[in-house]
């Protein structure tokens, strides 16, 4: 049975109309029942009249909150790269105190964002298509703005000179390269347990990555931070 449409006083409509819990309950609903889609059946599976079938909602209700599968396929996009659980991790990441706490801090909310397996395996059957579709591959280059800027926040420093402000930038750039990358391999593993040939190690290899990360994050922050930003006060935290 379909749910009466609860469009009255809705937010905005597309993907401007929120991701998460910031939207209207249909919108989720139509969101998640995209999302289950494209994941158990593929890209080529998502219809309007399947989405409709799988969230149990009307067409027009889809229509009203994300405009058509164009709409609907972006705030699906959207969704993979920032979700609810996505921001406050990095949020917490900048209050922390030294460089080297604060790099530890960070990466953990790397590997956290990494971590999630469903979030993953969506972004990449998504991601042929976004590169094919020049109004999706903008979208995605914003996104990775975003991500790039979250990153240099969580720095909390200021650049000791522009060229180091232009390294910073490329080290937050680069985190998120290091995030996609270990999150891949992190899925193309999971089928395979550590008693398979390599697993153990594997599994090791990676930690390591993990590690080498967060001391090179460190150690750069501190070389590029200016010396007051970088100094610490009397009870152990950064001067943020």
């Amino acid at each position: 049975m379909r749910r009466a449409e609860d469009t009255s006083g809705a937010a905005p409509r597309g993907a401007a109309a929120g991701r998460g819990a910031e939207m209207p309950a249909t919108a989720q609903r139509v969101l998640e029942a995209a999302r289950r889609i494209i994941t158990e059946r593929g890209l080529p599976a998502l219809t309007l009249d399947a989405v409709a079938a799988e969230s149990g909602e009307y067409r027009s209700a889809i229509r009203y909150h994300f405009g058509d599968k164009a709409g609907l396929l972006a705030a699906v996009m959207d969704s993979t790269a920032l979700s609810p659980t996505t921001l406050p991790l990095f949020a917490a990441v900048s209050a922390t105190g030294t460089e080297r706490s604060r790099a530890a801090a960070h990466v953990a909310a790397l590997r956290a964002v990494a971590d999630d397996r469903e979030q993953f395996r969506l972004f990449w059957a998504l991601l042929p298509h976004m590169l094919n579709d020049p109004g999706l591959r903008t979208r995605l280059d914003g996104l990775y703005e975003r991500y790039a800027s979250i990153n240099r926040e969580a720095f909390a420093v200021a650049a000791a000179s522009p060229r180091d402000e232009r390294r910073l930038r490329g080290l937050a750039r680069l985190l998120t390269a290091a995030c996609d990358g270990l999150g891949l391999l992190m899925c193309l593993h999971d089928d395979q347990g550590d008693e398979a040939a390599g697993g153990a190690a594997w599994q090791e290899d990676v930690g390591a990555a993990w590690e080498v990360l967060e001391e090179v994050l460190a150690e750069y922050v501190r070389r590029c931070a200016t010396p007051p930003l970088a100094a610490e006060s009397s009870d152990g935290r950064g001067q943020l």
